[in-house]
C-alpha cells in the first residue's frame, strides 16, 4: 500500500524498505497540537493501517520539538456545536486509540517535548514507548474542565502504570519528566532528545528482523492477554498461534538461518 506524505495535511507518512513507515504528526508550528482536521486524518491512516499488508512497524513521532500539546485549544472556534456534533467528533478522536490496539503493525512511539492531553493518550496507544530527556506529560484534562477519562487513556495508563500512579496522574494533572515516567513503567528507554529518532528506528530495525506473522500474533495476543479472565484462556490462543506458525514456509527458514548464521529471508508465509 503507496502513501505519500502529501496525501494528509497535519500528517505525514513515508514507507521506506522492507516494511518500516514512519508516521509524523505535522504541526511543529503549534507543537503538533490536535486539531479536528489531524483528528479526521488520523483516523483515515489507522483505518489503512488495519489493512496494509506491506508495512510492517510503525515508528510514531511528531515533528519538531514536542511530539504532542494535546487539543489545539486556539482552534476552539472550529470545533463543532451542539450535542450530537460534538458526540461524533469525539467518537472519531476516541476510535484512534482503537484502531491504534487493533492495527496489526507493531508501533514504536518516541515522546519528546511536550506530550500533553489527546497526545499522551496517543503515545499510550503505542506498543511500546521510548523517552527522550527533554520529556514533559501532563494528562491536562482535568485542567481545562474535562473528564481524565479520553481517548482510552483510563483503560491503558493504570494497566501500564497501576492504579494508584494512573490516579496520581488522571486526578492532580501534574507534569511528569522522563525519569519519573521511566520509572513508573511508560517508557522502555530514556535518550538525548538528540537521540531520540535514531533509537526509535533501531527498535523498529529489531521488530523487522524476526517473523513478519509471528510478530503480528504476538502484538494481537498480549491486546487480549490484558483481559481475559484466566491463564488457560490466553494458552487456548498461544495453542492457535503456535500451530499455525510452525504450520508455516517462515518457521523453516527461521530455523535455517539460525542453524546457518545468517539472516533470514521472511516471506510472511
Amino acid at each position: 500500500m503507496e502513501m505519500a506524505s502529501n496525501e494528509f495535511q497535519t500528517i505525514s507518512f513515508e514507507n521506506r524498505e522492507n516494511g518500516l513507515g514512519i508516521l509524523k504528526l505535522n504541526r511543529p508550528e503549534r507543537r503538533n497540537a490536535v486539531n479536528v482536521e489531524m483528528i479526521n486524518e488520523l483516523n483515515e491512516f489507522w483505518s489503512m493501517m488495519l489493512k496494509d499488508e506491506e508495512t510492517r512497524v510503525v515508528a510514531f513521532f511528531g515533528e519538531g520539538q514536542s511530539f504532542c500539546s494535546g487539543l489545539d485549544l486556539k482552534s476552539g472556534a472550529t470545533l463543532p456545536r451542539g450535542t450530537p456534533a460534538i458526540y461524533n467528533m469525539n467518537k472519531t478522536s476516541m476510535d484512534i486509540a482503537c484502531k491504534m490496539r487493533k492495527c496489526p503493525q507493531p508501533i514504536v512511539c518516541g515522546m519528546q517535548g511536550y506530550v500533553y492531553g489527546v497526545g499522551f493518550s496517543y503515545a499510550l496507544a503505542a506498543d511500546i514507548r521510548i523517552l527522550a530527556e527533554d520529556l514533559k506529560i501532563q494528562a491536562s484534562f482535568t485542567r481545562i474542565g474535562l473528564a481524565g477519562t479520553d481517548t482510552a487513556t483510563s483503560f491503558i495508563l493504570p494497566r501500564v502504570v497501576g492504579f494508584s500512579n494512573a490516579a496520581d496522574i488522571l486526578l492532580t494533572a501534574r507534569t511528569i519528566e522522563a525519569a519519573e515516567a521511566y520509572h513508573m513503567g511508560i517508557g522502555s528507554a530514556v535518550v538525548p532528545a538528540g537521540n531520540l529518532e535514531e533509537a526509535v528506528l533501531e527498535k523498529c530495525t529489531a521488530i523487522l528482523t524476526n517473523g513478519p506473522f509471528g510478530v503480528r500474533l504476538t502484538k494481537w495476543t498480549l491486546n487480549h492477554s490484558i483481559d481475559v479472565p484466566s491463564m488457560e484462556n490466553i494458552m487456548a490462543l498461544e495453542v492457535a498461534n503456535q500451530t499455525m506458525t510452525i504450520s508455516g514456509k517462515d518457521f523453516t527458514e527461521g530455523v535455517a538461518s539460525l542453524l546457518e548464521k545468517r539472516p533470514a529471508d521472511w516471506k510472511n508465509k
